[in-house]
């Protein structure tokens, strides 16, 4: 019996013989495409993860000065004066009327009212207005500024700010705590 398993074996074509041997791994494409997306699924997880976590003062930074350079363009674009005025928990856009002294409440899907994402401290350097109702940047339609810088502090961390007629910049950082 073992001698006619032996003789059908070696009827297989030796194409059919070595096609199987040439089988019994992977490939270096199939490892390679394995190893793409293990690290991709990795990347993907790490990601997710630090989106997570808790917002902080550099992305509270970040999202000042997105909203402050979206007011400049606006202020231009529709031909308007845009002030930004900080209140307890947050900032809010105003505006007001040519020939007008008050300043009223912009209500806008680009520059709706921010709450501070954390318990954070705002300054304005030259200080801010003591009236609540003065906005402490104002934009001008023709690029005009009322700028200064912001200063914005959590504990001994503290992040700026710069904003003038070249728009808004973050300044540089002695502290990268």
């Amino acid at each position: 019996m073992a001698s006619f398993l032996h003789s059908l074996a070696i009827r297989e074509s030796p194409e059919q013989h070595s096609r199987a041997e040439a089988q019994s791994g992977f490939s270096l494409l199939e490892l390679l495409i394995v190893l793409t997306i293990v690290a991709a699924l990795t990347g993907l997880s790490v990601a997710w993860l630090e989106g997570g976590s808790a917002p902080s003062l550099d992305s509270a930074r970040e999202q000042l000065r997105t909203d402050l350079e979206r007011a400049a363009i606006q202020a231009m674009e529709q031909q308007r004066v845009i002030g930004m005025r900080p209140n307890e928990t947050g900032y809010a856009f105003v505006t007001r009327d040519t020939g007008s002294a008050e300043w009223r409440r912009l209500e806008t899907s680009d520059l709706p009212a921010r709450r501070w994402p954390l318990d954070l401290h705002l300054q304005r350097d030259p200080a801010a207005p003591e009236d609540q109702a003065t906005p402490w940047l104002v934009w001008w339609p023709d690029g005009e500024v009322l700028g200064g810088r912001l200063s914005l502090t959590i504990g001994d961390r503290q992040r700026r700010l710069l904003i003038d007629a070249l728009g808004v910049r973050a300044a540089k950082e002695r502290d990268d705590a």
